[in-house]
């Protein structure tokens, strides 16, 4: 079970911080989980924990398949893609939002993504 005392709960991974203040992110990137951040499967959502900060981060389905996908293996371009397949669209209608999920993540510090 997460540990409560710090509580977020969102859809996207988080607030959604002004446009000036979201860091953008870049399809070639290989997001994957920060150190000291863990996760446990609650029902189909993803609860998130930072350690050192003892924050908890509770993702809502579709923003735990993109946490699921960024493993630091396929790139955020390939995650897109992948959710598209699993959702039945096309990336074009998703890959806004997988992006913001990502840049939240990575901003919050819960993700952090390398290129190669």
């Amino acid at each position: 079970m997460c540990p409560q005392d710090t509580h977020s709960t969102a859809s996207d991974g988080g607030h959604r911080p002004s446009e000036s203040s979201e860091m953008p992110v870049s399809g070639d990137i290989y997001p994957t989980a920060a150190d000291l951040v863990s996760a446990e499967d609650l029902d189909g959502e993803v609860c998130l924990y930072r350690s050192d900060i003892d924050e908890v981060l509770v993702l809502n389905t579709t923003a735990a398949d993109v946490w699921r996908l960024s493993d630091g293996e396929q790139d955020l371009e390939t995650i897109t893609s992948m959710l598209a397949r699993a959702y039945d669209t096309d990336t074009t209608s998703i890959r806004a939002d997988v992006h913001h999920v990502v840049a939240s993540l990575i901003g919050r510090g819960f993700l952090t993504a390398a290129g190669r």
